[in-house]
């Protein structure tokens, strides 16, 4: 088939196609505006400072790898199993919805949300465009369908492993009091008995 465009006409969506890549190339990676999500769950205050420590590691380390640019680090020591209580999170959600940041830079899926609620809060932002990116050491996502339907099985399967967690906790401490025993080591000082052997001490 005889090509009907001039030399010129050519040359000149050829320079278009060009410089519009490269301008939406450098438009996006100014727009991305990362946030690093830290969180731990334990109560273990020792168990918390070495978890975020070992996560903040990974995430700078892979942040210098992949060159992105930390705007803000967002930090807690709460669960994800309910969407209420965590501060931090709740803050970063709405200075991502005002459009402050919007991309999301944790080790895990599952440091963002192990329960529905907030897990869909972040693929509906992910589909407004809101939410632009999400990265993290442990897990590749792409922003994609693929990518969102992948990422709300993680989302699924960290709900189901927090509880299932809570009914084997909540049974292995039922089994403990059933055999006389208590749900925590003894205080320094003190000694737990059972309340028949009391009388024995």
């Amino acid at each position: 088939m005889k090509n009907n465009i001039s030399p010129r006409m050519s040359e000149y969506i050829e320079s278009y196609i060009r410089t519009h890549q490269r301008e939406s190339i450098d438009v996006t990676k100014e727009e991305k505006k990362y946030v690093l999500y830290l969180r731990k769950s334990s109560k273990d205050k020792d168990k918390q400072v070495q978890s975020i420590k070992d996560q903040r590691k990974d995430c700078y380390q892979y942040a210098k790898r992949e060159k992105i640019r930390i705007e803000r680090i967002f930090e807690e020591s709460q669960s994800a199993m309910i969407s209420e209580g965590r501060d931090a999170f709740k803050e970063m959600m709405e200075e991502i919805k005002k459009g402050t940041y919007n991309s999301i830079l944790a080790w895990h899926p599952d440091r963002l949300a192990r329960n529905m609620k907030d897990a869909g809060e972040i693929i509906d932002l992910l589909d407004k465009k809101i939410l632009m990116d999400l990265k993290f050491p442990s897990y590749t996502f792409v922003n994609n369908g693929s990518g969102k339907l992948a990422l709300g099985v993680q989302f699924v399967l960290a709900k189901n492993y927090s509880d299932n967690l809570s009914v084997v906790t909540k049974r292995g401490n039922h089994k403990r009091f059933e055999d006389g025993e208590g749900i925590r080591s003894n205080k320094y000082g003190y000694k737990l008995v059972r309340v028949g052997d009391a009388k024995k001490i």
